[in-house]
């Protein structure tokens, strides 16, 4: 279920996040490697590196409690939608099609919301493509910049 499971109707988000952290307590206690396969299967597409999960996974296990029940409330709650229109560069919107956090209808609302726009589906990545698929996001940032730099679209 992700995160709607844990934020389902009728849950407070600040048990929720207590649900989370206790979840990632454990899994950084366990001597399985049960974080590799939450991560995995949390923020990854099918084919993430291994040095990948294993890196949020190390990430995940070194930051503190507080970064998951102060930190993560304030970033589920911050609504900048009254923000988007004035944005005044053009903008890439990319977004995994594995994305279980930001899921691709979020990234299409995004890209229309914004004035000039892009939006990019990026294959076989899940919320961090930048770990899983490097090559290819850094093939669709240098597209987009030469396209905007180059002149050739919008301005």
């Amino acid at each position: 279920g992700g995160l709607a499971e844990l934020l389902r109707p009728g849950r407070s988000l600040a048990e929720a996040l207590r649900r989370v952290d206790g979840l990632r307590r454990h899994v950084v206690a366990s001597r399985a490697d049960v974080g590799a396969l939450l991560a995995r299967l949390t923020q990854f597409g099918p084919h993430a590196p291994r040095e990948a999960v294993e890196h949020v996974v190390a990430l995940a296990g070194r930051a503190p409690s507080r970064v998951w029940t102060n930190g993560l409330p304030s970033l589920l709650g911050a609504d900048l939608r009254d923000a988007l229109a004035r944005v005044g560069v053009p903008a890439l919107v990319v977004v995994g099609d594995h994305d279980r956090v930001t899921p691709r209808a979020a990234a299409e609302a995004l890209a229309r919301a914004l004035p000039d726009a892009e939006l990019a589906v990026l294959a076989g990545a899940g919320h961090v493509p930048m770990l899983e698929r490097p090559e290819a996001l850094n093939g669709l940032i240098d597209r987009f910049a030469a396209r905007v730099l180059g002149g050739e679209g919008p301005a």
